[in-house]
């Protein structure tokens, strides 16, 4: 009995290891911080593709008070989104998103129109800062 529980947990600890939930990070450069982009789930439907994700940086210098969001570009293959989405209960305007010094992190999303096809984690993803836009204000 006690030699069945081990295998079932060992089994269920390598599917959840390989399952969807993995995590892929993106590094980027925020102007003199270091960022890194944590995608954690990836929705496809016929309406098109949401990447759920985790954006992630230390504010070490304190006079950063928000972050524009909407100048992050995420880049899957090919295609490039259009605008993300902060992901809360409420709704939240990405372009001033009050941050404190030390660690931050965002939950935000983007959603794709319908690609030809689906997104998985196996895609090769980038994030960008927009030309012309200054993320930490």
């Amino acid at each position: 009995m006690m030699v069945r529980i081990g295998v079932s947990i060992c089994c269920l600890i390598i599917i959840a290891a390989c399952g969807l939930d993995a995590e892929v990070v993106v590094p980027f450069p925020t102007l003199d911080q270091s960022a890194e982009l944590r995608i954690h789930a990836i929705e496809n439907s016929k309406a098109g593709s949401k990447v759920r994700a985790h954006v992630e940086f230390k504010n070490s210098v304190s006079k950063y008070k928000t972050i524009d969001l909407t100048c992050l570009e995420l880049s899957v293959d090919s295609a490039t989104s259009d605008e993300i989405y902060v992901d809360r209960i409420a709704h939240v305007l990405p372009e001033n998103y009050a941050i404190n010094p030390g660690p931050v992190s965002i939950d935000v999303y983007w959603f794709f129109n319908p690609p030809d096809n689906d997104i998985s984690k196996q895609d090769s993803f980038a994030v960008s800062i927009k030309e012309e836009c200054e993320p930490l204000k």
